[in-house]
């Protein structure tokens, strides 16, 4: 039947070798700990307004602010997965080809990574289109800066640490 469907032999036994379920699900948990940390970012960042979305949530105590809701479930998914990660990590060391309990508990977990991944892709997409960022100059006028001031400023200053450490 395998080869009427056109399916060749993975030369090992799944049920055994738990690999490319491990890797599925620490590539879930990688993307899930990546939108964590990119919302921590945008979290901190909406603190002092300097990047807000545009569709926040509501504050009850200052009506006119927009909350990053987006932000905040990044970080929650990004800490919540390290449970199921270390769940299907766990379950892969069963001690013989039928494990009483070790796939069971795997599935459920498995699923989970996946789905906080999925979920934090969305947001993540929905953050970044989201976001207004307020640009304010170090000297406090308003408007940007002008790129080559920025470069010009980061150049010097590179300039100045390269100079300290070569004396």
């Amino acid at each position: 039947m395998s080869a009427a469907l056109g399916l060749t032999d993975p030369d090992r036994a799944w049920h055994t070798d738990r690999s490319p379920v491990l890797a599925v699900t620490r590539a879930s948990a990688s993307v899930s700990s990546a939108g964590g940390r990119i919302g921590r970012d945008l979290g901190l960042l909406a603190r002092d307004e300097t990047a807000t979305p545009i569709h926040g949530g509501g504050s009850s105590a200052m009506p006119h602010k927009r909350n990053p809701v987006d932000a905040v479930l990044l970080v929650a998914n990004g800490l919540r997965v390290s449970g199921p990660l270390a769940v299907v990590q766990t379950a892969s060391l069963s001690y013989d080809a039928r494990p009483a309990g070790e796939w069971h508990a795997e599935w459920q977990a498995w699923r989970e990574t996946l789905r906080l991944a999925a979920e934090s892709a969305s947001l993540l997409a929905h953050a970044a289109g989201d976001l207004v960022i307020q640009v304010r100059r170090p000297d406090g006028a308003a408007g940007a800066p002008r790129a080559s001031h920025v470069v010009d400023a980061a150049l010097s200053r590179f300039e100045q640490r390269a100079d300290g450490e070569g004396s």
